[in-house]
């Protein structure tokens, strides 16, 4: 395994952005002093250049897609990247995620807790809101998990590339969740690690009461409901028998979630038709990016 100056295994950065907003330049900032190099893949940005001066981060790699060809696409470009620049692991961030100070440590030390990481998918943070941060009780150790979101995992790079890498035609969500199941399906489990702490907000969140309970919503787009319901089809249809317990918690928190979306969510109708779209087109197997809805 190679390592740094300070003993540490050498880790890269990748960050995925499509129309970044100013918190990107933070973000990279906080990653920036914790990994060895980073690597940006703008997924097509409609407005605005990205450059390693405008982003005060040194020394970093921007790798410019044409279009936006999907989360999985751009992770791929990535890490392909990542591979020839001879890093075993990298650290996979969303353009609004920010780490905590020591996060890549943290995650670095449970990798190494573990064989030296040689059999592990990924090892995550844990991860709050900002809307909800510091309300959370402080846990301590390493926990086995069954999946883990892509933002702020350390992703085993070897691993990526046996298993075939990142679903591409998936396009957005549930990208992570069906690598980890694959992963996990080749005898390569994902990690959580308590002391890596990762600020992430998914979707736009606010806070909501329903039947008395306080509930956080994501506001999630149309179009994002679209393939937030299609690929978890995918995922259930192709896992369920090997992880079945998974599968059944996950269509627990499908169906909550979608009465959330339907009573406390603005657009719900138009976001209930969405969803109905991507579940018959899960069922009906279409992939891929659905240019018109």
């Amino acid at each position: 395994m190679s390592v740094n100056q300070e003993g540490h295994p050498r880790v890269c950065a990748v960050c995925v952005t499509y129309n970044p907003g100013p918190e990107l330049r933070r973000n990279l900032q906080s990653i920036r002093g914790q990994v060895d190099d980073v690597i940006v893949v703008d997924n097509g940005s409609p407005s605005g250049e990205l450059d390693a001066e405008s982003l005060g981060c040194g020394t970093i790699h921007i790798l410019r897609q044409r279009q936006n060809t999907g989360v999985g696409r751009a992770l791929n470009v990535g890490l392909e990247l990542v591979e020839k620049r001879g890093y075993e692991w990298a650290v996979l961030l969303d353009q609004d995620s920010t780490p905590g100070p020591h996060m890549v440590e943290a995650l670095g030390r449970a990798m190494l807790e573990h064989d030296r990481g040689t059999r592990l998918c990924a090892v995550a943070p844990e991860i709050t809101s900002r809307i909800d941060h510091g309300s959370r009780t402080s846990v301590e150790g390493v926990d086995r998990i069954t999946t883990a979101i892509t933002s702020g995992s350390l992703v085993n790079v070897r691993v990526w590339r046996q298993v075939g890498g990142f679903r591409e035609d998936f396009f957005i969500d549930y990208i992570d969740h069906e690598y980890c199941l694959r992963c996990g399906m080749s005898g390569y489990p994902t990690v959580l690690a308590h002391e890596a702490k990762l600020v992430h907000d998914i979707g736009l969140p606010v806070k909501r009461v329903l039947l008395g309970r306080k509930v956080i919503v994501t506001n999630h787009s149309p179009e994002r409901r679209y393939y937030w319901a299609r690929n978890r089809v995918f995922v259930w249809r192709r896992y369920w028998r090997r992880y079945w317990k998974w599968v059944i918690n996950d269509l627990w928190r499908f169906l909550v979630s979608c009465v959330e979306v339907f009573v406390l969510e603005e657009y719900r109708f138009c976001k209930v038709k969405y969803i109905i779209l991507g579940l018959v087109d899960g069922l009906i197997g279409r992939s891929g990016e659905r240019v018109r809805l």
